[in-house]
């Protein structure tokens, strides 16, 4: 259990969203409980839970459909939030194999809710994720090295937002912020090395690496357009989808 209060650093003041002035700091209170036992020879369990109570938060600001913009401050979609106060509580159970080599791999599965309490209404936070699964194997010789990484998890949290047509002009409305998700995110990951070692205790290691192994186009945000070329303004809108199957090679020199 702690209490913890955190202020704001100088680099962290919102000056393109027009916040001029530093907010007081933010407080939160954390329980923790975690449970540890070797099941076998081989394999460890760990099971932990939280519980965080956030309260004075400062306003921040975020973007409804995409946030993953150059310039997020001047995009239509920008919104305040002024939360009276939020948590975050989670449990996750993990496996790991104890011996390090020459095979070793770790499971684990969380579940967490991330949210913040408005004046009116509790809304989940952008980061806020679910479900997740994470798993890894690896294989570690002498001069080679494997292994396959991977995750699965819920969606991040979105808002629907519709266009609403009065006399004059067209609005943008959201109901409810992040009431909605995107698609369900999995991404597989794996990698060979090769080391080379040599006299005087330098090495070079040869990798090669493959992200989104499974070239699955992940969802990552909402781009969204103003059609207003037509006799009525129409709201487009187009999923924006993460990189493909991307492959790398690299060098490590180490001396």
């Amino acid at each position: 259990w702690g209490r913890f209060v955190q202020g704001m650093s100088i680099e962290e003041l919102p000056i393109s969203d027009g916040v001029t002035q530093f907010a007081d700091a933010q407080r939160a209170e954390h329980w923790l409980l975690s449970f540890e036992q070797r099941v076998s020879e081989a394999v460890d369990l760990r099971i932990e839970g939280y519980h965080k109570r956030y309260t004075d938060l400062q306003s921040r600001y975020e973007n409804l459909l995409n946030r993953l913009v150059i310039l997020p401050e001047v995009k239509p979609d920008r919104v305040r939030f002024d939360p009276v106060s939020g948590r975050a509580v989670g449990i996750e159970a993990s496996l790991r194999s104890v011996r390090s080599r020459p095979l070793f791999w770790w499971a684990s599965y969380a579940w967490s809710r991330a949210e913040d309490e408005l004046s009116d209404a509790v809304v989940r936070r952008g980061w806020d994720q679910e479900h997740a699964l994470n798993f890894g194997l690896g294989w570690q010789g002498e001069r080679w090295e494997l292994s396959l990484a991977g995750l699965w998890r819920s969606g991040w949290p979105t808002t629907h937002v519709e266009l609403v047509a009065t006399e004059d002009s067209a609005t943008l409305q959201a109901p409810i912020g992040n009431a909605q998700r995107l698609e369900t995110y999995v991404d597989i990951d794996a990698r060979i090395a090769r080391r080379f070692q040599f006299d005087g205790g330098a090495s070079l290691t040869v990798f090669f690496e493959i992200s989104n192994a499974l070239n699955r186009r992940n969802t990552c945000c909402i781009e969204y357009e103003l059609d207003d070329e037509s006799e009525e303004p129409v709201l487009l809108t187009e999923s924006i989808r993460s990189l493909p199957l991307l492959p790398s090679l690299g060098v490590i020199w180490r001396f």
